[in-house]
This record gives C-alpha cells, sequence and structure tokens, in this order.
C-alpha cells in the first residue's frame, strides 16, 4: 500500500452506485453490482464521516464528444434529477448533509470549485469503491493520482462492466503504481 503518513485521514469514496447502473443487462448494469454493496457499507462503517458519494449525470446540454456518446445510449439521455440517476437505496441511506458530489463527466476528481477535490483537497487519500471499474473510477483514480492525490482502490468493492473488463481495469490501475495502489476491503478493515 502507498505511504500515506503525510496525508490526513483518508476518504471513502462510494462512485456511482446508482439504479443506472444496478440492473444488469439493462441499461449499463454491471453483473456484480449486489455483490459489491455490503464491502461498501462495510468500509463506510469505518470511514464514518469521512465518506463521499459520488453520481453521474448527463450535462444539462451535451456538447462536442458528448452529443454523439448520448445519441448512442438514449436510455441516459434524461435529467439528473431522472430516478435512473438515483443512488440504490443502502447507498443513499449514506447520505448525509452535503457528501454527494455530482458531476457530469466519468471522473468525479474534478477542481478547486466542483467534484472530490473541492471537498477534500487538492492532495488527500482517497479509498475508491463503486463502479464501473473500468470507466469511472478508473477515470477518477487516474486523474486524481495524476493531480497528486493519494489513490487506493478497493478491488473487491468495485464492479466492472463484465469480467473481462474488471480484469482489464485491474492491470491498468497496476500499471500506475505506486500511484495508485490496489487492495481490498478486509486490508482495509484491518487497519
Amino acid at each position: 500500500m502507498t505511504d500515506i503518513s503525510n496525508t490526513d485521514s483518508p476518504w471513502l469514496v462510494i462512485i456511482d452506485m446508482q439504479t443506472i447502473f444496478s440492473q444488469y443487462p439493462k441499461w449499463w448494469g454491471c453483473p456484480k453490482f449486489d455483490e459489491v454493496i455490503q464491502p461498501i457499507l462495510d468500509l463506510a462503517a469505518m470511514f464514518g464521516d469521512r465518506t463521499l458519494i459520488t453520481r453521474f449525470v448527463r450535462g444539462p446540454a451535451p456538447q462536442g464528444s458528448w452529443v454523439p456518446y448520448y445519441q448512442q445510449f438514449p436510455f441516459a439521455n434524461v435529467p439528473g434529477s431522472d430516478p435512473l440517476y438515483n443512488l440504490v437505496p443502502r447507498i443513499a441511506n449514506l447520505v448525509r448533509g452535503d457528501n454527494v458530489v455530482t458531476m457530469t463527466t466519468f471522473s468525479k476528481w474534478g477542481n478547486e470549485a466542483h467534484g472530490l477535490r473541492a471537498k477534500t483537497g487538492a492532495h488527500p487519500h482517497l479509498v475508491l469503491t463503486g463502479v464501473s471499474t473500468d470507466c469511472c473510477v478508473l477515470s477518477t483514480a487516474m486523474s486524481a493520482a495524476e493531480a497528486g492525490a493519494f489513490v487506493t482502490v478497493a478491488l473487491d468493492a468495485c464492479a466492472g462492466s463484465s469480467a473481462e473488463n474488471q480484469v482489464a481495469a485491474k492491470n491498468i490501475l497496476i500499471g500506475y503504481a505506486p500511484l495508485i495502489s490496489i487492495t481490498d476491503t478486509q486490508q482495509l478493515l484491518k487497519g
């Protein structure tokens, strides 16, 4: 695991545990979505108030490459308030105050004004969980790490869009060491 002795206490980040990703094979459903909920809840119990939850939503007026993207996935071309973008109930129970970050991009890192960085500061230690490993988790991990954040991915608390894509994402994350480290829920719970 990455040495984090010079950082604040880590933040748990629960990425995009929303209806749109939960109902495999419908929409963008991840086949192992339900299997990662309990590990995420176990970690959230440990992290307490240092838990952040993200949501992916369509932007108000998609532009550039997002136009053909939403043409390819018309089911997602609905406002961010649509129930399709709701957090699943067991994760929604973790919402407290302003711990939800809503973004129109795969990466939830953001900048000083919006996104995870606005909540955590420039060089936090982030422990990432959620979906999908091969898209939003990977994008967030890479952009946060490149910005200087310490990133740990709890791989057993992440679900890929397929078993093959989970392995592919793991291999990419391994290639980012030591900027990104991989662990599992049991190791984190041990402290």
